[in-house]
């Protein structure tokens, strides 16, 4: 599956969210391994975005252990974070069921998870809409060379 490397920095903190609860066991099995996954992405992430602010900004006059970026280098700054967050990889990542974690409210199994994490963790396993119309199309097309 491909993702951006935004994507994964934004779903590492909703599955980070998850690893401390209690799951079933296919769940926190799917949990653990697209952390195992993810980190060392959102890890590379840190590192470029870390080298980007160096490169760019300059100490803040009121703290100088802070960067700042200058509003002169502002425009080139955001346009290779944009492109560090754009960054597509491939990762085989197994499927976090969603709907598994809802039934467990069901059960009286208390998650403490927030909205948007969930949010986010769906979204991370959708489809793009072109791939479900090309997988769509894909099937029609097989089926009508069957009934020929």
């Amino acid at each position: 599956m491909k993702k951006t490397i935004g994507q994964l920095v934004e779903a590492q903190e909703a599955i980070k969210a998850l690893m401390g609860q209690v799951l079933p066991l296919s769940v926190s099995y799917s949990v653990s391994e697209c952390f195992r996954l993810i980190e060392p992405k959102a890890k590379f992430f840190e590192e470029k975005r870390t080298e980007l602010f160096r490169m760019y900004g300059t100490p803040d006059a009121k703290d100088p252990n802070n960067l700042v970026i200058p509003p002169e280098k502002m425009q080139e700054f955001g346009a290779k974070l944009n492109e560090l967050f754009s960054l597509e990889v491939s990762l085989d990542l197994l499927e976090i069921d969603v709907e598994e974690i809802l039934k467990m409210e069901e059960k009286d199994q208390k998650i403490n998870i927030a909205p948007v994490h969930l949010l986010i963790i769906k979204k991370l396993f959708e489809k793009p809409i072109e791939e479900e119309i090309k997988e769509e199309l894909e099937k029609e097309i097989k089926d009508e060379q069957i009934g020929e």
